[in-house]
């Protein structure tokens, strides 16, 4: 595939005339760049986990990993927009606990809600006794609460108590808690010994609780696969049931009931479900799920309906161009929505080109990235860096009610040579509004902070008259399209 490096394409045109900003990058592990630098730190990124959001999309949660000592080098970043800092870092004195605990490495899974508190599972280092490491920390806006630690009692179960694995933190906008505690300590039976906790009372055991459309009961849950919606109305795992045949024990449950099971038929196939490989719920309360049939044919469930499958016409795609497995068993790779009823769909395509053949697929957009894009690595406002999407990450996507897309993939430079992972934003849909110059979703001091950032650099966005250079005409013209508002 032959790669056009554009050079004239500014970010003020892009977002009034076009409606969809170029995806630009936010963080990056490509050592020749600036945004491969850790916030706040003199090290580099090397590595991204999945990035979360919380209901209203207005806050992003995600773990990284950084060039420091392996026993240092992951840290916890809450961002909004095109901004993050760090605030957790591994190895560093845990706040909440006592001198020379030291914070461990934070679960991938972590969650923050519309307030901007977050929670997390992590394992203690340092001094901490490893009989009492394993922990759920919430942080609630002023300070970090324990919710839960490896040796105290599961609550209304007589002698048990959490044992080495607690995962899956979730959080309400309310300040709800929730998690998974797998495998706890006492006298109950492994098939009884996994519980789902909400709000310090049980919400499921295995082995006791049976899910309605089921005969069995639970027995085991997927680690890091409960979630609770940021309004706490809803719930979502998936799991194992206590079933002795083994080919139709994994299930998807949400508020207590089965909707996907193993060797169900799934309509429209009229065949059974084989595998479901992937499972999980926004914040915002919408539930994905994907898997294959018998015949190997692959899908995407949304909020229970089936939105794709092989054989499926790209929307927006080329000429006869469909969703295919031949290059990627599993076809699919990633999926989200914004809780307003649209949703983006990741898979890999018929398209002849290996080096164009992944997409991103928004469900009224039609395509919305493809592998071998150019991405804007230094925020000028123009495709000019050599730089373009070679992978998509696995479900290391978002997409915010106001239609921004946050995800993370590896990129490469017009020669094929691996730059490294980033975490990439773009606007789709309807033009941002252009006087919110930090993408926060709110006009306040700190947009005219950014614009006399933009003006002094010399970036394209500065130029919002449109004449071609920067004068005090673009300061008018800037302090017209904030006094304007955004829609």
């Amino acid at each position: 595939m032959n790669r056009t490096v554009l050079t004239a394409l500014p970010l003020c045109i892009s977002a009034h005339a076009f409606g969809q900003v170029l995806p630009t990058v936010i963080f990056s592990e490509i050592a020749a760049s600036s945004t491969s630098t850790v916030p706040g730190y003199a090290l580099m990124f090397d590595s991204f986990s999945r990035p979360y959001t919380n209901s209203d999309g207005s806050s992003w949660v995600m773990r990284a990993s950084s060039n420091d000592a392996t026993s240092a080098d992951d840290v916890l970043i809450i961002g909004s927009g095109m901004t993050g800092a760090v605030v957790l870092k591994e190895g560093d004195q845990a706040p909440w606990a006592l001198s020379g605990e030291l914070i461990g490495i934070p679960d991938e899974h972590v969650t923050i809600n519309s307030s901007g508190h977050y929670i997390f599972g992590q394992n203690l280092g340092g001094s901490a006794p490893t009989t009492a490491d394993e922990q759920i920390v919430m942080f609630d806006g002023t300070n970090f609460v324990v919710v839960a630690t490896e040796g105290d009692a599961v609550p209304g179960i007589a002698g048990e108590s959490y044992g080495t694995a607690l995962n899956s933190g979730s959080l309400t906008d309310a300040d709800v808690a929730g998690f998974l505690a797998p495998a706890t300590s006492g006298g109950l039976a492994t098939n009884m010994d996994d519980f789902l906790i909400l709000n310090n009372a049980v919400l499921v055991q295995g082995g006791v609780d049976v899910p309605t459309g089921a005969a069995e009961p639970y027995e085991t849950f997927n680690t890091d696969d409960f979630y609770v919606s940021g309004d706490g109305a809803h719930w979502f795992v998936n799991c194992v049931l206590d079933s002795a045949v083994t080919t139709n024990d994994n299930v998807v449950v949400v508020d207590g009931a089965v909707v996907v099971r193993e060797d169900d038929t799934l309509a429209p196939f009229g065949e059974p479900v084989e595998t479901i490989v992937e499972a999980f719920m926004n914040a915002n309360g919408d539930w994905f799920v994907r898997g294959d049939v018998d015949s190997q044919a692959d899908w995407v469930i949304y909020n229970g309906a089936v939105v794709a499958k092989t054989g499926d016409a790209i929307p927006g795609g080329l000429s006869g161009e469909t969703f295919s497995d031949a290059a990627f068993a599993a076809c699919f790779f990633a999926m989200t929505g914004d809780g307003n009823g649209n949703y983006i769909v990741g898979g890999t395509t018929s398209n002849a080109d290996p080096e164009a053949d992944a997409v991103l697929v928004h469900s009224t957009l039609g395509v919305v990235a493809r592998q071998g894009d150019a991405v804007d690595l230094d925020g000028n406002g123009v495709l000019d860096d050599d730089a373009f999407i070679d992978t998509f990450n696995n479900d290391d996507l978002f997409l915010t009610p106001d239609g921004r897309l946050y995800f993370t993939a590896v990129l490469y430079d017009s020669a094929q040579t691996d730059l490294g992972q980033a975490y990439i934003v773009m606007q789709l849909g309807a033009a941002p509004c252009y006087a919110d110059c930090d993408g926060s979703g709110a006009l306040n001091i700190f947009d005219y902070i950014c614009f006399g950032n933009e003006y002094a650099a010399g970036n394209a966005y500065a130029d919002c008259d449109g004449s071609g250079s920067l004068n005090i005409f673009d300061y008018i013209c800037f302090g017209n399209e904030y006094a304007a508002g955004c829609p």
